[in-house]
Formats: structure tokens, C-alpha cells, sequence
């Protein structure tokens, strides 16, 4: 399992943009999930 980047480190563009690289998976996972969110506060406010 993928776990966070420790703070102080750099990582190269090489593993970011790696064919095994989740980095951009998790950032549109995180999209959607605000979005739920921020849908569903408004939504339910009276």
C-alpha cells in the first residue's frame, strides 16, 4: 500500500510521472470526494 511522502523530501519528476506512480489518482480521488462534500452540505441546508 502506498503511503504518505515524509515531510522534508523531494521526489523527481521521474517517479511522479512513473507508470507506477498513484499520485495523480489519489488527486482526482481527492476531488471527488470534496465535491461530494461540498454537494452535500449544500444540499442539506435549511
Amino acid at each position: 500500500m502506498w503511503e504518505h511522502q515524509e515531510a522534508g523530501y523531494e521526489i523527481t519528476d521521474d517517479v511522479i510521472d512513473g507508470k507506477h506512480s498513484v499520485v495523480y489518482d489519489e488527486a482526482e480521488n481527492r476531488l471527488h470526494v470534496q465535491k461530494g462534500v461540498f454537494k452535500f452540505v449544500f444540499e442539506n441546508e435549511q
